[in-house]
């Protein structure tokens, strides 16, 4: 069998190359070389060889390092698993409520969201499709995850009602499928969508004196829009302000129209003295009622 003098010296060449050894060794390769720099070819038997050197009877394949099977190692919450290499992994573009730690409750269906990432992990390998950013302030990394059965994980657990949707710019894609994954459980009352915890509240019900936390449905008339040196502010009764980052407004269709519209915001309020400031990211953070 022709064996190039260049050909690693960890290459098999008398064993048939099944597909886990073929993921080994692409990764060994990719990981010392550049992405492009991998070659194919086929012996006298057909058996199937790859190398990070060509030769003339050799094609050079590209293999994107970016994507790969990893094995879960470890589950932490709804939202947040442990990969190979111990890689921690934040499901991107998808929020679950918190499961119990030493020093805070938990939130109603965070078990729940977790037995439902396992069970969608449970006996499989990922991959990951990454997004603009890579990383989160935490050190996580930030992907979309896809098993080896083709389950989109992000959207299912939107889908089945355990997730609810957190964009953050420029982290935009999917968004077509995640929003309507969402829209699914939502009108199904499915997992948290009913839930009394996760049910639409005036706004007039935050108040300085109550321990507000957590991700919150907020109802209430626009009562002005004002604009600041980098934020739109949307004006709801009971001092409550919903703020769009003026970078981000493009995101937001017809923000100065809603003057007098009934909304609903949706995400974590932030006390400010006696009033409550809830960031909005996304136009899927905000939805016109009438």
């Amino acid at each position: 069998m022709f064996q190039p003098s260049n050909w690693p010296k960890f290459w098999p060449t008398n064993k048939a190359i099944t597909g886990k050894r073929i993921g080994l060794l692409l990764a060994m390769l990719t990981a010392g070389s550049h992405a492009d720099d991998v070659y194919f070819w086929r012996d006298s038997r057909g058996q199937a060889h790859y190398s990070d050197r060509g030769h003339d009877l050799a094609q050079q394949r590209y293999i994107d390092p970016g994507i790969a099977w990893l094995s879960i190692r470890h589950v932490i919450d709804g939202d947040t698993i442990v990969v190979s290499d111990n890689i921690h992994v934040r499901l991107l573009s998808i929020n679950t409520p918190e499961i119990r730690r030493a020093n805070k409750p938990g939130d109603p269906g965070g078990k729940q969201a977790k037995a439902a990432l396992t069970a969608l992990v449970a006996g499989q390998r990922i991959r990951l499709e990454y997004d603009a950013e890579r990383k989160d302030r935490y050190g996580r990394t930030l992907a979309q995850v896809f098993t080896e059965s083709d389950v989109h994980v992000n959207a299912e657990l939107l889908r089945q009602g355990w997730a609810m949707l957190a964009i953050h710019p420029p982290n935009l894609n999917y968004l077509k499928e995640l929003t309507a994954a969402q829209q699914h459980a939502e009108q199904q009352r499915l997992g948290i969508w009913a839930m009394p915890r996760y049910q639409a509240k005036a706004s007039t019900s935050l108040n300085p004196d109550n321990d507000i936390s957590g991700w919150q449905r907020l109802v209430g008339q626009v009562q002005s829009v004002k604009q600041g040196r980098k934020y739109l502010y949307l004006n709801l009764p009971g001092q409550v302000a919903a703020r769009i980052a003026l970078k981000q407004q493009h995101l937001f269709p017809n923000i100065k129209r809603w003057a007098g519209k009934t909304v609903e915001i949706r995400g974590w309020p932030r006390r400010q003295r006696q009033s409550f400031v809830v960031p909005l990211r996304h136009g899927s953070d905000i939805l016109i009622l009438h």
